[in-house]
């Protein structure tokens, strides 16, 4: 350890160091008159050397002045204090600039009052702390830049006038509004390098009361306001949340956008789930998916509140018609499983509108894809089906399969007339109408649907060739008398009145459309009289050639009336 005054005085204390021996470049001489060189190790112990730029003395310790005591290894100081750059100590060593040492030590322990790199022991709860007294922020610097800055705030509250405090983590210009209390950003904050603006900056700002950042960077959060990354997130609604995402906004009182981008809402209570471009501005409303809206696409637009509105991967806008609505754009179709198997989790119960409208439900098709050309009701439409059209002029229900030119029910409104309609390969065979008081039931007979017209070749003979039978029906417990025609009997004399079964007389019975009969019964009749009108025709002449003779032969006897 040395001290230099100045540079023709320096004092040197060596403490137990070897320099190893030495010899004078004099030899035989005891005392040199000029420099010596020492040529070898030197060993001193406990001397001092001291001089100035002529000559080196060396003293024994006892040559040292008061009040200075030195021994082989220590300097003791007896009384008054040390100065070191300074010529006024005031306490026994009084250090004017910047001191290094490896340990302090004091009373044989640590200092107390201060805090350790390795930690602190028996520190007293609410007395030990790290902090400040007074109602100046705490910062604490990495790189000599803010990285955390605690910020005390006053109360409303009389009886506690100081108020949870806000603390500022991450970029240095992270930071609360004027007068805002507990406010929370946790980090983020950035600085760009922008070719145009090297000063742009983008930190994160709480601007109300308890508001929470919790990183990201060009986030806001307001009064209760909760914003968890991201980037460009406003969540200034109060009580509104942002979890993630890019430029999302919750301005509406307890809303919420669970991430996605520039999705808004605005709505009191209103969510939007995630996506892009949605807007739930009901209140109470729910958008979701990408350019799905609870609005109009009015300039002005209307808003619709309690709407629940999802849009599918198409860039144009799907907006709400009226409040309280379940809206789904959904063009690739709709499927809902209610029922799977167990074991390997496939659906086994499944309704599904697929991308033409079509409803299926248990493999079953029950609603018919967009008619875009012909006619459903009447069979000349290429789709399948069931379609069900609620139109004020025009209800009805129809059915129709195997594409156009099918057989196909309508039926149609309620009202007095058509009631229900039959058609085939595109054509109206039969009908079921209705007046005030009526039903009747038509088949189609129009002159313009038939060709090879000619008088039948069926005749009375057939007809009385007709087995009517007495039965009961096998499934019928009560045996209730029945009398009728059996089909089997019946088509091999009319077959066009019989629908022939298949094998399974159980599934596929054989069938006799009475009504069919009809023409064979007037054909009958119309034999029957043109029979009898020519018996009549017959007995007519007959009586009439009998009358005559019968008037001769009177006018001989001379017989009168």
């Amino acid at each position: 350890m040395y001290f230099t005054t100045n540079r023709n005085f320096m004092r040197i204390i060596v403490l137990g160091l070897t320099l190893g021996a030495f010899t004078v470049a004099s030899a035989g001489t005891a005392r040199a008159t000029d420099a010596a060189q020492v040529a070898g190790d030197l060993q001193v112990d406990g001397l001092w050397f001291s001089g100035d730029s002529n000559k080196t003395v060396i003293r024994k310790p006892s040559d040292f002045p008061a009040p200075w005591t030195i021994t082989d290894a220590d300097i003791y100081f007896t009384r008054g204090n040390v100065g070191i750059g300074t010529l006024t100590p005031t306490t026994l060593l009084d250090v004017n600039g910047t001191v290094k040492a490896t340990q302090f030590t004091g009373d044989g322990s640590a200092l107390s009052g201060v805090w350790k790199q390795a930690g602190n022991v028996g520190t007293a709860a609410g007395t030990d702390f790290i902090g400040t007294t007074d109602n100046i922020p705490l910062e604490i610097r990495v790189f000599n830049t803010k990285a955390l800055r605690i910020e005390p705030t006053r109360s409303y509250n009389y009886y506690h006038p100081v108020g949870a405090p806000n603390i500022i983590a991450g970029f240095y210009l992270n930071s609360s509004g004027p007068g805002v209390e507990g406010a929370t950003i946790s980090g983020g904050g950035a600085v760009f390098d922008n070719t145009f603006d090297p000063s742009e900056t983008y930190p994160n700002t709480v601007t109300g009361d308890f508001g929470t950042i919790s990183g990201g960077f060009d986030n806001q959060a307001g009064s209760e306001g909760f914003v968890g990354g991201g980037w460009g997130n406003k969540s200034t609604g109060m009580s509104s949340s942002i979890p993630g995402g890019r430029y999302n906004s919750a301005s509406g009182f307890h809303s919420s956008v669970g991430g996605g981008f520039s999705n808004n809402a605005s709505g009191m209570g209103s969510f939007v789930a995630g996506g892009g471009y949605n807007t739930a501005s009901g209140v109470h409303s729910f958008a979701a998916g990408y350019f799905a809206n609870t609005q109009t696409a009015d300039t002005v637009p209307v808003v619709h509140d309690g709407v629940f509105i999802f849009s599918d991967n198409h860039s144009l806008d799907f907006n709400s018609v009226t409040s309280n609505e379940f809206a789904v754009r959904a063009t690739g179709g709709v499927r809902f499983v209610t029922a799977i198997n167990g074991t390997t989790g496939a659906p086994t119960k499944t309704t599904t509108i697929d991308e033409n409208g079509t409803l299926t439900t248990s493999n079953v098709t029950a609603l018919s894809g967009p008619v875009t050309s012909g006619c459903f009701y009447c069979g000349t439409a290429p789709v399948n089906g069931m379609m069900v059209s609620g139109s004020n002029n025009d209800r009805y229900v129809a059915m129709k399969r195997d594409g156009a030119g099918s057989n196909v029910l309508s039926v149609s409104k309620g009202d007095a007339g058509y009631m229900a309609g039959f058609y085939v390969n595109g054509a109206h065979v039969g009908e079921i109408s209705s007046t005030t008081f009526s039903t009747s039931y038509g088949t189609t007979s129009d002159l313009r649907l038939k060709q090879n017209i000619r008088p039948t070749a069926f005749s009375m003979d057939d007809l009385m060739q007709l087995q009517v039978r007495d039965y009961t029906y096998i499934a019928d417990a009560a045996n209730t008398p029945q009398t009728g025609f059996i089909a089997q009997e019946l088509h091999e004399l009319i077959p066009q009145a019989v629908t022939v079964g298949g094998a399974d007389p159980s599934s596929n019975p054989w069938q006799v459309d009475y009504g069919k009969l009809t023409p064979f019964l007037v054909k009958a009749v119309q034999d029957l009289k043109a029979q009898k009108d020519a018996e009549i025709a017959a007995l007519t002449v007959e009586n009439s050639s009998l009358k005559a003779r019968l008037e001769r032969l009177e006018g001989r006897l001379g017989i009168s009336e």
